[in-house]
């Protein structure tokens, strides 16, 4: 593992956009909310780049798997999570019969449930994703799926969704406090700094954590080398 790998791997070390969807996932994966029902069974993410919608998918499917438990001496499995390429090029047909062969099969994830990540779904046009409701409403499968442009998602296949909001926390401390965590977890590798500085980072990264991991690295760096560290955050030029 490298000595810089921030991946988060709990709900807990994520930052939302809004507190309620925090809550929402909270309580689907304490089980206090029955998921799958009611028509949904899909977790809708959405928001800009960099704000940890995939990870986060892969993270929710493990969690929810988890909570399926019932013996607390079992050795935990890694679920089997189908990963759907959403080409917009793709015959949805095509991708309808692969989904409907796969969940038609008994899953051996702890829930019995299948799981499917959908990545960057508004790569498929309305039309594609409206061929998607029919096999939606099937039982025994949970979806994720991510997009950075909720406008461009079919309202039906919204409805069927707990949609998600990944964009950047309007508090700046949401992510001082993950950044605290961070650091935490990699003692004695990184150096404590000031919440300043943090804030710094926070303000300066918009929500994207490609910006924030690369920001706190740098910064811890310049720390590590007994260097004062400078005023504001470094400035570091990524590509999106």
């Amino acid at each position: 593992m490298s000595l810089y790998d921030f991946t988060p791997q709990t709900l807990d070390e994520f930052v939302f956009g809004d507190y309620c969807d925090r809550d929402l996932l909270n309580d689907i994966l304490s089980r206090e909310m029955e998921f799958p029902a009611n028509g949904r069974n899909t977790i809708l993410l959405y928001g800009g780049y960099g704000t940890g919608k995939t990870t986060f998918a892969y993270v929710f499917l493990k969690e929810f798997d988890k909570c399926f438990e019932t013996d607390g001496n079992w050795e935990y499995d890694e679920p089997l999570i189908e990963k759907i390429s959403c080409d917009g090029n793709a015959k949805i047909t095509s991708v309808v019969e692969r989904l409907e062969r796969i969940s038609s099969n008994s899953s051996f994830n702890k829930s019995g449930k299948h799981y499917f990540v959908f990545d960057e779904i508004d790569n498929w046009k309305v039309e594609q994703q409206q061929r998607m409701k029919a096999w939606m409403n099937i039982k025994d499968v949970v979806c994720v799926m991510t997009t950075n442009y909720l406008h461009k998602i079919d309202e039906g296949l919204q409805s069927r969704c707990h949609v998600i909001n990944m964009n950047a926390s309007p508090n700046l401390a949401d992510y001082v406090d993950r950044m605290k965590q961070i650091i935490d977890e990699h003692h004695p590798f990184m150096t404590r700094l000031s919440d300043a500085l943090l804030l710094n980072i926070a303000s300066q990264a918009k929500g994207d954590w490609r910006d924030i991991c690369s920001l706190l690295q740098r910064a811890n760096g310049k720390a590590s080398y007994n260097r004062t560290p400078p005023p504001s955050a470094p400035k570091l030029s990524l590509v999106k």
